[in-house]
């Protein structure tokens, strides 16, 4: 007979059930091991309710909108799209809540895993407190994620910006105008989004270009893309001050040319990066290294206590989506690491691109101490000039 749920020794506890963790308990599971899993907020995380799913399905509306207006592309007559926002709104968290039962609790139950909702703190390396249960375990899996963070700038918090986990469910209707202060991924392609679907949006940039963590070229060829659907961008810009004058918002910019400008909307979103929620974790009770950037580990996903994993925001990984597998792996005995590069990447702004192994701006380390064997890559490099692509 199984010990009741919190009694006896776990083979893994997963904290957090966004993506990561929640392959990590199946996939646990379905190999026969014992698992809890703890999440305090939305079963899903961010994938599912505030990131990947809402967001590629106003981007599919989106789309469909743009080649609308291009049709003579295409040997149709001119035409200009009719919709609603609200209701593409209404369609995108329709298809959330759809999908939304894969990633349930009872899903996750009948699946064989003890699910806990809950906020999980270390009491020690191998015991958290969930609620009013203490959970003991052979190995953890981290898998918190991580938040919007919102830059230091005077007035900006009592503006009530938008933020990726706010504007799927608080944006009702079509704002006349939409800024974006960041150009990273996030705000370039939820930008593009709104562009294409009406809305005049101006991207903010504190560095030189948009995407700086993408090869030049291709971020380029994505900025005259976003241009041409109408998107203002303005690079190496500065947000200094925000306010808010009634239904408006106002954001005063240096911009590159070291002019000041006063930029005015009915809406502003948020995409300044990313923080992890490893805060209030009890981290140091646990004996694992973070800082303010995350949670240090090794190729393995390891952390520097050898049985804890961190399958979120950190030192070596700063994306988590594609990580599961690897500490799914590693706490059934496999230890096989994986280097940070070689993990693909699918920016979404069009046109999309993919990225696998080694860039110019992020090229594969030689191998360091903390890694579980020498990194290897290999990368074939051809002009973005050459490549054949679909405008979309």
């Amino acid at each position: 007979m199984s010990p009741a749920k919190g009694e006896g020794t776990y083979n893994v506890v997963v904290i957090g059930g966004g993506t990561a963790g929640l392959v990590t308990a199946a996939a646990t599971a379905a190999l026969g091991g014992r698992v809890a899993l703890v999440e305090r907020g939305r079963m899903g995380g961010d994938c599912l309710n505030t990131g990947c799913v809402p967001s590629k399905a106003l981007i599919s509306s989106a789309r469909l909108a743009a080649q609308i207006r291009r049709a003579p592309e295409w040997g149709l007559d001119p035409m200009e799209p009719r919709f609603d926002l609200g209701r593409v709104l209404e369609s995108m968290r329709e298809r959330r809540a759809r999908i939304a039962p894969h990633d349930s609790q009872e899903r996750f139950e009948s699946l064989g895993v003890d699910v806990v909702r809950a906020h999980a703190r270390f009491l020690s390396p191998h015991e958290v407190q969930a609620g009013g249960l203490r959970l003991r375990a052979r190995n953890f899996v981290i898998a918190t994620g991580s938040r919007p963070a919102i830059p230091p700038i005077e007035g900006l918090a009592g503006a009530g910006p938008h933020t990726s986990e706010t504007i799927f469910d608080d944006l009702r209707e079509r704002p006349d105008s939409l800024l974006v202060l960041g150009g990273g991924p996030i705000g370039c392609e939820l930008g593009q989004a709104f562009a294409r679907l009406g809305v005049a949006v101006t991207i903010v940039q504190r560095a030189a270009r948009i995407l700086e963590k993408e090869d030049e070229d291709a971020a380029a060829v994505v900025r005259r893309r976003m241009e041409a659907d109408g998107v203002r961008v303005l690079t190496a810009a500065q947000a200094r001050a925000v306010s808010r004058q009634g239904a408006r918002v106002r954001v005063a910019v240096q911009t590159g040319e070291g002019r000041e400008e006063t930029l005015e909307a009915a809406a502003l979103l948020v995409a300044a990066g990313r923080a992890p929620n490893t805060g209030d974790l009890g981290l140091d009770a646990a004996g694992v290294a973070h800082d303010a950037k995350g949670i240090r580990v090794d190729a393995c996903l390891r952390t520097s206590r050898p049985h804890i994993y961190a399958a979120t925001i950190s030192r070596m990984w700063p994306t988590s989506t594609r990580a599961p597998s690897s500490a799914t792996s590693c706490c059934r005995g496999r230890r096989r690491g994986r280097s940070r590069p070689s993990c693909p990447g699918a920016p979404t702004p069009r046109p999309r691109w993919r990225t696998s192994g080694s860039t110019r701006r992020r090229p594969a380390p030689g191998g360091s101490p903390t890694t579980c064997g020498p990194a290897r890559s290999a990368t074939w490099t051809a002009p973005w000039s050459s490549v054949r692509k679909r405008a979309s």
